[in-house]
């Protein structure tokens, strides 16, 4: 294999040696080197990219290296970690069935148990969460996990209105979450009078909403 390999490279045209250095460059760096200090980019005159924010909050596993590598992926990107809140439960993962010819790509959601699914009310001390936060964004994936992250989710919007602070949301309607009794209508309706911002298509706005448009979301078009 590995000299029918050498054998058909011999073949190949002269591939632009600057292009492939420049992609090596772009895709081999660590965490550490893709992202430049709030100094220097103030000094080149650049703002700080989107996810250097003030921060994020989220739930994960208390501790595990799954856990462990994810934070310090974030960091990597200017992402201040210090308000991640963690609880008891494993890490949530989605896996994704890549589809061939006929057969459609399929996404396999694993939230059950998970720290976020567990958490609820209560669980996040949103004085220190929104301390300083001047925008909140949340999706429509988190209510739809379980019906304790439904009750964490409307919790946390009200919080931010409470203080003040803009409201976004990107509804995300997911079908294959939507399994704890509850139509997604039914919770998004409710969450969206504290959204300030929506982000959302056809299918959002009709199966999140309720609000119809002369679109077949299920046509494929």
């Amino acid at each position: 294999r590995f000299s029918g390999h050498s054998r058909a490279r011999t073949h190949r045209k002269p591939q632009n040696r600057t292009l492939r250095r420049r992609a090596t460059q772009k895709f081999d760096r660590s965490p550490a080197q893709r992202v430049r200090s709030k100094e220097e980019m103030q000094r080149n005159g650049r703002d700080l990219p989107l996810a250097a924010g003030r921060g994020i909050w989220s739930l994960h596993r208390r501790s595990g290296d799954i856990t462990d590598a994810c934070v310090r992926e974030l960091r990597g990107f200017g992402v201040d970690t210090s308000r991640i809140v963690t609880g008891d439960g494993r890490f949530g993962v989605y896996y994704v069935e890549g589809g061939a010819n006929q057969l459609p790509s399929r996404v396999i959601y694993d939230r059950a148990w998970s720290a976020i699914a567990m958490a609820k009310p209560g669980d996040i001390d949103w004085d220190k969460a929104f301390e300083g936060v001047e925008w909140f964004h949340i999706t429509g994936i988190t209510p739809a996990i379980s019906e304790s992250a439904m009750a964490l989710s409307l919790e946390s919007v009200q919080e931010a209105k409470k203080r003040g602070i803009t409201v976004s949301c990107d509804l995300n309607y997911r079908k294959n979450l939507w399994k704890y009794g509850k139509k997604a209508s039914e919770v998004m309706r409710e969450l969206a009078k504290y959204v300030d911002v929506a982000i959302a298509n056809e299918e959002d706005v009709q199966k999140s909403l309720e609000i119809t448009v002369d679109v077949n979301v299920e046509s494929g078009e």
